[in-house]
């Protein structure tokens, strides 16, 4: 139980004899960092000049406020930051009127594929990565989950811990029908220690040959952790590390589309490489990474849930994780075709 990890302490007192109660913080707008400059700026009739930081990106009404009526604004540049971000703020905040002096090469592609209004693809460069991939193929994608209070064997406070694959196997570098093709999962259970067993599991499903397909470094971040917990099949493990491709590098290099917006994440060329995907998603029960999170662990450790309720779970996780690696099918479809392609 928590209780025999963590304590609970009221440090009230000792915070306000330090900085005194909430009422008597003094402050300016000069300090920022006090309560009295907040209410001082909020209780103004107009919002205080907006300062333009590479970071106003992640604020959640940005498109309400420095990108509002800019389609395309100079936060979707790739890596633009510092200095570089200063300059170019200073000629527009819209990526079609920045001079190409000001960018770097990435950035000039995803500003030309901009003012173009339609994809730009090094077809050549495509190819040959394309090309490096090596049959049987195998497209594999992790689900994981972390609790502030470990439970199982070595694990730490928030632990990402893998606790599903799902993967698709093709035998050819032709996938054909992506429905057609081979698939194999695994899913932790509801009770024990899993982790050796979904080891062992995927290993044998892996195969020894054939290039292992994912999308972002995470699967070999948790492939190099599995390493370190079981040590006996370091060796194997590490030879599935050697297979992996990641076709985000290879999408983030060749691939530039207006409505990637400077973002190369699954979440935003599947659906603009694979329309259809977008539906598919929403109809799920489980459709994100962090409600997958969410479900496992009621699996886990939610002894009120009935079996019925357990099993239904279960198959939404499986459900879930299966659509992410046949989308990557498909995505490596629309990747063939579009290195084929000579209009582009």
């Amino acid at each position: 139980p928590a209780s025999d990890i963590f304590k609970l302490l009221n440090c009230t007192d000792e915070l306000f004899e330090s900085h005194g109660p909430i009422a008597t913080l003094q402050g300016s707008i000069s300090h920022p960092a006090s309560l009295a400059s907040v209410i001082q700026v909020t209780s103004q009739p107009s919002p205080p000049p907006g300062i333009m930081t590479a970071s106003c990106k992640l604020c959640p009404l940005f498109n309400e406020c420095v990108a509002k009526g800019v389609q395309h604004p100079i936060w979707h540049l790739p890596r633009l930051t510092g200095k570089r971000f200063q300059q170019v703020c200073a000629q527009s905040l819209d990526i079609k009127d920045v001079e190409d002096e000001l960018l770097t090469a990435p950035q000039r592609k995803h500003k030309a594929c901009v003012v173009k209004g339609e994809p730009l693809v090094s077809r050549k460069a495509l190819r040959k990565g394309l090309g490096a991939l090596k049959a049987p193929l195998y497209f594999l994608d992790f689900e994981s989950f972390s609790t502030w209070t470990p439970t199982l064997p070595g694990q730490a406070p928030l632990e990402q811990v893998v606790s599903q694959y799902s993967l698709h196997i093709s035998a050819t570098l032709d996938v054909g029908t992506p429905e057609a093709v081979a698939h194999r999962e695994y899913l932790g259970g509801s009770e024990g220690d899993f982790r050796e067993e979904l080891l062992e599991t995927m290993l044998s499903d892996l195969g020894s040959a054939g290039s292992i397909i994912v999308y972002s470094p995470y699967e070999k971040t948790q492939l190099s952790k599995m390493a370190v917990l079981f040590p006996l099949r370091e060796r194997a493990i590490h030879a599935v590390i050697d297979r992996l491709v990641d076709l985000e590098p290879l999408i983030r290099a060749n691939v530039h589309h207006p409505d990637f917006h400077g973002r190369t994440s699954l979440k935003v060329t599947l659906p603009v490489l694979v329309p259809s995907y977008v539906g598919r998603y929403k109809a799920l029960s489980i459709n994100d990474g962090a409600h997958a999170a969410a479900a496992f662990q009621r699996v886990r450790g939610s002894p009120e849930l009935s079996d019925a309720e357990r099993s239904e779970l279960r198959s939404e996780l499986l459900d879930y994780c299966r659509l992410d690696t046949l989308a990557m099918v498909e995505l490596l479809q629309a990747l063939q075709r579009l290195a084929e392609d000579p209009e582009r």
